[in-house]
């Protein structure tokens, strides 16, 4: 029964509710694309915000079911006073029983027991508040005296809420706040729910849930009433559309965790704008912008596509970018024509990994959970991700992903590459057109030091625009820490004191040690705000105040605001925390699904039977599991998926489980086994150890042990980090007898003022490590990679580096004396102002550069420099060659990468980075402006040799591309592919003009006709086919091969076709007719590749059978044959001279130089001391060399045969070489990978690359 007040009022429900199912309705026809496109906008709005609507004109079966079977969804928040928590307990123990069995509605129920953990306690509450549906008031004289719940709660809910009487109250001389024009629910009239027992308790229960049903179900019908209406103007059946869904979805995602963002109280933050390069441009404070005013000028006046907002921990860049979208929705519900909508994407809230393989996740998936999170079951609008890419691609809407490194911070370098690649790809890559529509605007937020390094390593963000953009039109902001002015005005706004007190404040800030730091960044000021008074006790304590001290004080408060609700005791709850966080840690930053974490709990329990055995009969185990859920410090961010609410708390507690875990009585270093963790988690565990000496002590004792004892895989690498953190505070550190680090990962670390005398780093991986003013005495660093590492300033003495791997090393300002270097390899290693007197076994002969040092002989200047591998490609090179005039240098290499450079000086001028397989073909266009490239991830890449850009990529391939290369005149790119196909694309559009099907087999081989105009393939499928280069079509397809064909060429004139297939033949077709004139019978092995003489009277081919074969190209007869041909690398093992009038071969005999008229021997050049595996003429034709098996690359004069002058000796066979263009340069490689160019005047080595996995070069030629 319900004793009255007056009628309950309702506000009108959120969203409209229809009941219609019409299965047998009949779809409207497609509307027209700018119709689809604002729907699509509609949709995406509607997607962050539950409704209850289909898209208009659908009709399916599956949507017919959805409605038949899921109940609405309605939120419900509880308002109570934490004096009545013990009546309240039982009270939503029945009300939870009854909600769960409700036909009408799955009713959700909330209270500030699971409040969120973000900003403040308050900000969380008013954001809960605001998004419920409804709210139960349980009246109590104590709930009616709370100045709080009077002031936030009640105001809030007033118009939308169903009080209850909780204990007896007096309503008529009360003051109840406003809510005496409402009903207030009392059992039979007059009871309250403290003193109902017995059965009436669920009577009492089911009475008023049947009075929510009620009056839910009358205002939904009232709603539907007022739909229809609506939909008969609109004539659409059946359908309630809601039109203001956009900006209930994006304002879903806005408010969420964050509903009190308000502009009055917050303080804009400065940046620094900038550009994404590879230099590090210095900026005055002059350069120094308003970073939300700044950002919203890009997104709305500029053409710039793509924008990276960077900031340390704490500055405030979540903020910035949800201001920044409120302001432009605003602006975009004034102007929807001219100012795009603005999705914001926290990508927190995103998995991690996907799929049963937990790979990175794609970019559907990224906008999939993003809609999926904040989606209401019944939402029928069918939003998709390609509804929102389709969106950008419109420019629509621009896009902004917030928190890029929460995501990064678990992918390896490769992993990130891909996930920003996939962010990246929401914009359609297009060629440099004039008249391509734009696109809307990306924005990624990111901590600074993690994007840094992205940007530093891989060049992610530098040619992803495919609109051919410079890289000066790539944006960042960097946003900067609050000044004085800044801290002054927050506190102004924040607290509301007057100037005394606001002085006072920032007085204590500068007394105190790091207080100041923190408080210059916006969201550690926030919680000092919050505790001012624990911070000023702590000072007057003269207790230790840093980050941890105020995440320690943060977390107590916290729980302490929560006392009463807790399963757990505090200290319980914080212990569980950290293994928690230590987990979540393990596991990449994976959250844990609701199974997963009941189980780890379980898991917990059993390792710690104390804690457990306090608990048990008192407490049931789901009842702790359900304790652990509604933690305040971890959240649901999917479905079934808890992870912390903010990635400093996960940081924070991770530290306080290292911090426990070294200081326990009975420590067990394994337990610390980890990746290794971020930055901000071992600041953390320094500022825990600065504040609390005793455990100082035990640490530091405990990371001397890990250290000294036998190496432990992460363990001991953490102990050396933390060591090395505590050194870098300044603050007491481990004292080691010795520290052994044997097979330790320490790559790239830098290690500097230590005493690691003795140190032990035998088999580590130091690749790039730098040793800086270190004393090493009788260290060793037997069998480590020394690659690129560094010793600044060091006391080496009597250092064991015997076998290391120590190439590109660098040593300066060293004592080495009696160091050993047995076996230690030091090819490019540097020596300058070392003590090396004493050196026991140095290798005097390595090619190791000196200077200036005492005990090794200085090194004599080079005229010309040499070029490492070490400074470029990190695998195998599979494809090299020079631009037109022979000034530059192009490599692809199984990295991945293509990397050009000066060939005069070796430095390598640019990394071109993207794609992400082995990169199998580059090459420079006629011009020498553009580099074309061929690769294993089944793309082809076109770059800008002077800005490194990639101008284009072409996607459309299915498999591995096997050769590319552009047309005569430069306009063209061919490429050619496992996938079957050939595709042509046009180079100043980027669009693939013709894709040449009808090939079975894998195309091996694509050429273009010497005037462009048609192209000839050769596939494993057999057959040849020659193609119209402009239109696309096949024009002759040249069947008679009984194997795979893999080579294939024009004649110079255009007129003829030879082929070299596996059937043992070749064979010569009329270009024109696609007959076939001749077949060439000879070979008793596959023929691998076949060549036109320059006048195209004489055909070559080389055999499997080892023969090389001349051929006159008209008679077909066999000109000559050669019986001890070795075809190692059928294109350098045989050559015509540039006349055409001369052919050289190789033998194992030596080297005959032939007449291609009448297939004479003119010459015969043997005992050359080994087999010859590589011949070439230089552009003259009056000189050739040779390349052999005993190392040696010779330079041969053409008419006498004599040998003019032996250019090198290798240390392993020579397999290709071949001349520059102009004849100046000879290159050269052999087969353990090592390529050296040559002046061919004077015979010097210019420049030597070396790799040292020994990965086989498959490519050697000059660009002509």
């Amino acid at each position: 029964m319900v004793r009255s007040l007056s009628y309950i009022l309702f506000t009108p429900f959120p969203e409209p509710f229809d009941h219609t199912i019409m299965p047998d309705s009949t779809p409207p026809n497609h509307p027209p694309a700018s119709a689809r496109l604002s729907q699509d906008a509609s949709n995406v709005e509607q997607a962050m915000k539950p409704g209850y609507a289909e898209m208009a004109g659908y009709r399916s079966s599956e949507a017919v079911e959805i409605r038949a079977t899921i109940k609405p969804r309605i939120e419900l928040f509880l308002s109570y006073a934490h004096n009545d928590k013990s009546v309240k307990q039982r009270f939503t123990d029945e009300l939870k029983a009854r909600l769960a069995i409700s036909r009408h509605f799955q009713f959700v129920l909330s209270s500030d027991n699971d409040l969120l953990c973000g900003d403040t306690w308050h900000d969380e509450l008013q954001d809960r508040l605001s998004r419920c549906n409804y709210g139960i008031l349980l009246l109590s004289n104590r709930f009616l005296a709370s100045t709080y719940i009077q002031k936030h709660e009640i105001p809030l809910l007033q118009d939308k809420c169903f009080p209850v009487a909780l204990k007896p109250i007096d309503i008529d001389n009360l003051e109840t706040h406003g809510l005496d024009h409402r009903q207030i629910f009392f059992f039979e009239q007059t009871k309250p729910f403290q003193k109902v027992s017995g059965a009436n308790l669920s009577q009492f229960i089911n009475d008023f849930v049947e009075e929510i049903e009620k009056s839910i179900l009358k205002q939904r019908e009232k709603h539907k009433e007022v739909a229809c209406v609506e939909t008969e103007e609109h004539e659409v059946e059946g359908i309630i559309r809601d039109e203001d869904g956009t900006q209930k979805f994006i304002k879903r995602n806005l408010e969420y965790r964050c509903s009190s963002y308000e502009c009055e109280r917050f303080i804009d933050t400065c940046g620094l704008p900038g550009v994404i390069s590879h230099q590090t441009e210095a900026t005055s404070s002059a350069d120094t912008v308003q970073a939300r005013p700044y950002i919203r000028s890009w997104a709305l006046e500029s053409d710039v596509p793509f924008f990276a907002l960077l900031g340390d921990f704490g500055t405030g860049k979540t903020f910035t970018c949800r201001m920044l979208a409120r302001e432009i929705n605003a602006l975009h519900d004034e102007s929807p024509e001219s100012v795009p909508l603005c999705i914001y994407i926290d990508l927190r809230r995103v998995s991690t990994r996907v799929g049963a393989e937990k790979k990175v996740p794609r970019l559907v998936d990224v906008l999939r959970d993003a809609i999926e999170f904040t989606k209401d079951p019944l939402d029928k609008s069918i939003v998709t991700p390609e509804d929102v890419i389709r969106l950008v691609r419109s420019n629509r809407a621009m896009i902004l992903f917030d928190g890029l490194d929460e995501k990064t911070v678990h992918f390896s370098p490769e992993e990130t590459n891909r996930f920003i690649a996939e962010l990246w790809s929401i914009r359609e890559q297009r060629s440099d057109k004039e008249n391509a529509p734009p696109q809307g605007k990306i924005l990624i937020s990111c901590r600074t030091h993690y994007f840094r390094d992205t940007i530093e390593q891989n060049t992610l963000f530098l040619g992803r625009d495919r609109e051919g953009r410079s890289r000066e039109e790539y944006r960042s902001c960097t946003l900067l820490p609050f000044d004085a002015a800044q801290i002054r005005e927050y506190l102004e706004k924040r607290l509301g004191c007057d100037g005394d007190k606001i002085e006072s404040i920032i007085g204590l800030f500068g007394k105190v040690h790091n207080l100041k730091e923190l408080a210059s960044r916006p969201y550690t000021l926030n919680l000092m705000t919050e505790f001012i008074p624990d911070i000023e006790r702590l000072a007057s304590e003269n207790k230790q105040v840093n980050t941890a001290t105020l995440y320690d004080t943060t977390v107590e408060n916290w729980l302490a605001r929560d006392e009463g609700k807790h399963e757990f005791s505090t200290s319980h709850k914080k212990r569980l925390m950290k293994s928690l966080a230590a987990e979540l840690h393990r596991r990449g930053g994976e959250g844990l699904e609701t199974d997963d974490l009941d189980d780890w709990l379980d898991d917990w329990l059993a390792d710690h039977p104390a804690i457990s055995e306090a608990y048990r009969g008192e407490k049931p185990r789901e009842t702790l599991k359900k304790d652990l859920r509604t933690a305040t410090f971890i959240i649901r961010e999917e479905e079934d998926n808890f992870s912390f609410a903010h990635t400093s708390l996960q940081e924070y507690f991770l530290a306080g489980f290292l911090v426990d875990g070294l200081s326990a009585r009975e420590f067990e270093p394994q337990e610390l086994a980890m990746n290794m963790p971020s930055k901000e988690t071992l600041d953390f565990v320094a500022d825990m150890l600065a504040a609390d000496e005793r455990k100082g002590e035990k640490v530091v004792a405990a990371l001397a042990s890990i250290l000294e004892n036998a190496y432990r895989k992460e363990v001991s690498e953490l102990a050396f980090a933390l060591w090395l953190k505590l050194h870098e505070r300044g603050m007491r550190t481990p004292a080691p007898r010795n520290v052994r680090l044997e097979q330790a990962e320490l790559a790239g670390w830098v290690i500097s003022n230590l005493n690691l005398s003795g140190a032990r780093f035998d088999g580590a991986n130091l690749r790039g490590t730098s040793f800086r003013s270190t004393v090493l005495a009788a260290a060793s660093f037997s069998r480590a990679n020394l690659v690129n590492a560094e010793f600044l300033g060091c006391n080496a003495t009597g250092v064991d580096y015997s076998q290391a791997d120590a190439d590109a090393g660098i040593l300066r300002n060293c004592d080495l004396r009696q160091s050993r270097w047995a076996g230690a390899e030091l090819r490019l290693a540097s020596f300058v102002e070392c003590e090396a007197t004493e050196m026991v076994d140095f290798p005097v002969d390595a090619e190791f550069v000196a200077a200036r040092c005492e005990g090794i002989v200085s090194s004599s200047l080079p005229e010309h420099p040499q070029l490492s591998l070490y400074d470029g490609h990190s695998v195998g090179i599979k494809a090299t060659s020079f631009n037109s005039d022979g000034t530059k240098i192009a490599s692809g290499s199984a990295d991945g990468t293509v990397k050009l450079w000066d060939a005069k000086s070796g430095t390598c001028l640019i990394t071109l980075i993207g794609h992400t397989g082995s990169v199998n073909a580059a090459n420079f266009n006629p011009d020498s402006t553009r580099v074309v490239s061929g690769s294993g991830d089944k793309t082809v890449k076109i770059w800008d040799t002077y800005s490194g850009n990639c101008i284009s990529t072409f996607f459309e391939h299915a498999l591995t591309i096997s050769d590319c290369s552009f047309s005569p005149d430069g306009k063209y790119v061919i490429s050619s592919s496992y996938d079957k196909t050939i595709k042509i694309w046009n180079v100043q559009s980027g669009h693939c003009i013709s894709t040449l099907c009808g090939h079975l087999s894998e195309v091996n081989n694509a050429k273009f006709s010497p005037d462009g105009e048609r192209i000839i393939s050769a596939s494993s499928d057999k057959m040849l086919k020659i193609w119209d280069a402009r239109s696309g079509q096949c024009l002759l397809t040249l069947s008679g091969h009984t194997e795979a064909v893999w080579s294939c060429a024009f004649s110079p004139d255009g007129t003829r076709i030879i082929s070299a297939s596996s059937d043992h033949t070749l064979k010569i077709w009329e270009a024109q007719s696609g007959n076939c004139i001749q077949t060439l019978s000879g070979h008793t092995g596959a023929v691998w590749s076949c060549a036109f003489s320059p006048n195209g009277t004489r055909i070559i081919s080389a055999s499997y059978d080892n023969t090389l074969k001349l051929w006159d190209a008209f008679s077909q007869q066999i000109l000559i044959s050669l019986p001890e041909y070795r075809s190692w690398f059928d294109s350098n093992s045989c050559a015509f001279s540039p006349d055409g009038t001369k052919i050289i071969s190789t033998s194992r005999n030596g080297i005959k130089l032939w007449e291609s008229s009448s297939g004479q021997c003119i010459m015969n050049i043997s005992k050359t001391g080994g087999l010859i595996s590589a011949c070439a003429f230089n552009p003259s034709g009056n000189r050739f060399i040779s390349g052999s098996h005993d190392h040696f690359i010779k330079l041969w004069e053409t008419e006498s045969g004599r040998c003019v002058k032996i250019l090198a000796e290798y240390s392993n066979a020579v397999l290709m070489c071949a001349f520059s263009p102009d004849g100046s340069r000879i290159i050269s490689v052999t087969d353990s990978s090592e390529i050296k160019l040559f002046d061919s005047f004077s015979g010097q080595v210019l420049m030597t690359f070396k790799h040292k996995k020994n990965k086989l070069v498959q490519r050697l030629c000059f660009q002509h």
